[in-house]
């Protein structure tokens, strides 16, 4: 990813650490917010549950909040929905 690519995603500062939605990040690669959310949190299914990258960050030993922060956000009906905030290192 090319220097200027990393300058139009929106980036705000949270708690002093700069961090980026999950929601900017799939609208600038062109995904879907629900498939960015899957590859950071994983899902369930058939019971089962498919690791994301935080299982990933917890096996390794590491403290996923450094990495990724949970939030939410007001969609235009006026719902609470969850997002993901990414840090440097979770970016």
């Amino acid at each position: 990813m090319e220097k200027n690519e990393l300058q139009q995603l929106h980036f705000e500062v949270q708690d002093g650490v700069p961090v980026v939605s999950s929601r900017d990040v799939a609208e600038h690669f062109g995904k879907q917010h629900k498939n960015i959310l899957t590859m950071i949190y994983g899902e369930n299914r058939n019971e089962k549950h498919i690791s994301g990258l935080i299982d990933e960050i917890r096996s390794a030993g590491n403290p996923a909040h450094l990495y990724f922060i949970d939030s939410t956000y007001t969609d235009n009906l006026n719902r609470q929905k969850k997002q993901c905030l990414m840090t440097r290192d979770g970016f």
